[in-house]
């Protein structure tokens, strides 16, 4: 059995950097829930897993491979990778307690933290999809198992969100400003080739003003070659778009039977987009 290493060349860096977005990219995508799956309430593997999602954009394709090469080994041999495991919590629990003694550690103390500064900020309700995407691209990135039946996809320097917020009361401005203002935070860090994920944004405003807000900002981020999802219920971006035919642009509708019923399937939209469609309209954009 191969060895257990995240890298072929060296160890794995718990103490590395987080992303400047980390918070907000575990917000918008949810994360929290799929790292307490992955964890099964163990804080070590739940900061593993966390540290590894995070450190996925630095990868390369080798490294990927790598780690895909690693979880076909475990899975042919989960009694090994257990028996592994418990030796190696057990090592670090006993350098734990030589360095603190009685104390409290550290690492408890931040994520219990953390725990309770998250849960008391409650949770948004999001388009399932998009959220879906960004997942599949962290979990992809970092050689973890995708949740599909067949998933393509470009390796991204970064992965950003720009998500309609809920009102807060702390807000010194409109919600029209905090949207721009976030935004201006992303444009400041954003790399060509990333990937932006964009829900319900800029529609704080009359139709109008929002969708040509969304228009320039779109189409300054295509000439910098950024990819982009967009879920929106901005007709007339959305519809300006469709009308030009672009080649670098996939409209997807949710799909419905007959009788009203939900199929949880995404149909791209190739004859028109109505007005008033309660489901809304996800576009993929993408650098030509």
């Amino acid at each position: 059995m191969k060895a257990l290493l995240m890298h072929r060349d060296r160890d794995f860096d718990m103490k590395q950097s987080l992303p400047w977005n980390e918070r907000a990219l575990t917000q918008d995508l949810e994360l929290d829930t799929l790292l307490r799956a992955m964890a099964d309430n163990d804080e070590f593997l739940f900061d593993v897993a966390r540290k590894a999602i995070f450190s996925g954009f630095q990868n390369d394709v080798d490294t990927i491979l790598y780690r895909q090469e690693i979880v076909q080994d475990c899975l042919k041999n989960p009694a090994v990778v257990r028996d592994l495991y418990v030796l190696i919590v057990e090592a670090i629990e006993r350098a734990r307690k030589q360095w603190w003694g009685l104390s409290n550690y550290p690492d408890s103390l931040l994520y219990s933290s953390i725990e309770l500064i998250e849960s008391s900020l409650g949770t948004l309700r999001k388009s399932s999809f998009l959220r879906s995407i960004g997942l599949a691209q962290l979990m992809m990135q970092c050689g973890m198992f995708i949740g599909a039946e067949a998933f393509t996809a470009e390796l991204c320097p970064t992965l950003l969100t720009h998500y309609k917020r809920e009102e807060d009361a702390t807000m010194t401005s409109g919600k029209l400003d905090e949207e721009l203002a976030r935004m201006s935070e992303i444009v400041d860090h954003i790399e060509p080739n990333s990937m932006l994920l964009f829900n319900e944004s800029f529609a704080a405003t009359n139709e109008r003003e929002g969708s040509e807000i969304a228009r320039q900002i779109v189409c300054a981020l295509l000439e910098k070659r950024i990819k982009i999802f967009y879920v929106t219920h901005l007709y007339e971006f959305a519809h300006d778009f469709f009308n030009r035919k672009r080649e670098d642009a996939i409209f997807l509708r949710a799909e419905r039977n007959a009788d009203g019923t939900r199929t949880f399937r995404l149909l791209e939209a190739v004859q028109k987009l109505w007005r008033g469609t309660t489901d809304g309209i996800c576009m993929r954009l993408r650098e030509r």
